[in-house]
């Protein structure tokens, strides 16, 4: 079995071509090769398919093995990987995922790394895509309590996937620490990712992510996308925003209800898995 390493901003991934459809039980191979001590280590493992509606598609899984429905730096290194081994022959083209369809565009591409946009397409705050059990229509700068009396305050919106955002004024490692009690809080009937956001200026943020599935993570394209959402709903923010992850710079643009990611898809290996 043939496998590529790739990272999106320090966040990485095993992809492999299933067109064939020759693999099964998709979601133990998962866990098991991107075990880091076991496997080949990865923070997630995408299966490129065929498609009936696109030009291919996105089959995503965390790295303990459950299955999702998108992952923003994940599809960028997907697409990558389909120009790269031909499975597509243009620059704009359409990925199938479990979040619907999304539109990629490569904007300039290297033999190690490219430079992709993707259209996130459309972000929500109703409780009901959030599954959030909470008797009101968007759960907004809603107080949360740790079980060290630790108080936040949490904004949650779906982009693709759930994520909640939490605004911190320093540098302290929140995710380690507050990451997995604050994913499996009784109000979020589903697991929630968990972003933890520095406002430095109008364009600028800096992101920590937990995301389900995986842990602390070096960077997260849909966690990335929804923290922009957040800052330009409640804070003084531009429709461009930088956004610095610890693994490296994505550049989120929202714009009326839509998103569009900008960032890296860098190849690091070819793995073959007995």
């Amino acid at each position: 079995m043939k496998l590529w390493k790739m990272h999106g901003a320090g966040n990485d991934f095993l992809l492999t071509d299933n067109r064939e459809q020759v693999l099964k039980y998709k979601n133990s191979l998962a866990e098991i090769l991107c075990d880091r001590h076991f496997g080949v280590g990865a923070d997630g493992f995408i299966a490129l398919e065929n498609s009936d509606t696109c030009d291919i598609k996105m089959s995503f899984f965390n790295a303990d093995g459950t299955e999702d429905t998108m992952c923003g730096n994940g599809i960028r290194c997907l697409a990558k990987y389909a120009r790269d081994i031909g499975a597509v022959d243009k620059m704009d083209f359409t990925v199938e995922t479990g979040d619907g369809t999304k539109k990629i565009k490569v904007m300039k591409e290297g033999k190690h790394e490219s430079s992709v946009m993707v259209d996130m397409g459309e972000y929500s705050f109703k409780t009901e895509d959030l599954s959030i059990d909470k008797n009101s229509e968007e759960f907004i700068n809603e107080k949360i309590v740790m079980n060290d009396g630790t108080e936040f305050y949490i904004s949650c919106v779906r982009i693709g996937v759930n994520h909640g955002v939490i605004f911190v004024e320093n540098d302290f490692d929140y995710p380690a620490v507050y990451g997995r009690e604050i994913e499996s809080l009784s109000v979020f009937k589903k697991d929630m990712n968990v972003n933890f956001v520095r406002y430095i200026d109008e364009s600028h943020i800096e992101v920590k992510t937990w995301e389900r599935g995986v842990g602390k993570t070096l960077a997260c394209g849909t966690g990335s996308s929804a923290s922009a959402i957040i800052t330009q709903r409640l804070k003084k923010a531009e429709n461009r925003i930088h956004v610095k992850t610890p693994g490296g710079r994505l550049i989120i643009t929202v714009e009326g209800n839509k998103v569009f990611m900008e960032g890296p898809a860098e190849k690091v290996a070819e793995v073959i898995v007995d």
